[in-house]
């Protein structure tokens, strides 16, 4: 009995170090973006108000940006698009699936108010530094079989 309260404890205790660790680089992140942005535009009232924005916009993203990613790649898999066609709807979604969530997170934050203009750099941004992986991607599932 003692051994199964450890574990649970155990397990307790490394699942919240784990969440203290992902909302730290949360939080580096949005301190870092919030900056930037806040050259184009951007403004919010508060630290935990950005750290609300960007964890919106994480959690509302996340499935755009696993549809992005996975859609051009399955056309080009089934050789439905080529790959230079496959790369321009990458981008193209990638972007979406950036200023989506941050468009809407916008919308319905009244302590944030984000411009169109650091929206879509900051959509630009993300889409450059994740074309290099795509293109990774794209050449290992052509490298395996139907």
């Amino acid at each position: 009995m003692k051994k199964s309260w450890k574990a649970l404890l155990a397990d307790l205790l490394g699942g919240g170090i784990l969440v203290l660790l992902v909302f730290g680089i949360l939080a580096v992140l949005a301190l870092v973006s919030g900056t930037l942005m806040g050259f184009l535009g951007f403004r919010y009232e508060s630290f935990g108000s950005l750290l609300l924005y960007f964890l919106f916009v994480l959690l509302t993203g996340l499935p755009l940006d696993l549809v992005a990613s996975a859609l051009p790649r399955s056309l080009v898999f089934l050789k439905r698009l080529s790959p230079g066609a496959g790369l321009i709807l990458f981008v193209v979604l990638d972007i979406l699936s950036t200023v989506l969530p941050m468009s809407l997170g916008d919308v319905l934050m009244e302590r944030v108010s984000a411009s169109a203009t650091s929206i879509l750099v900051v959509a630009l941004l993300c889409t450059v530094t994740s074309i290099k992986e795509f293109q990774e991607k794209l050449r290992r599932d052509q490298e395996r079989p139907l």
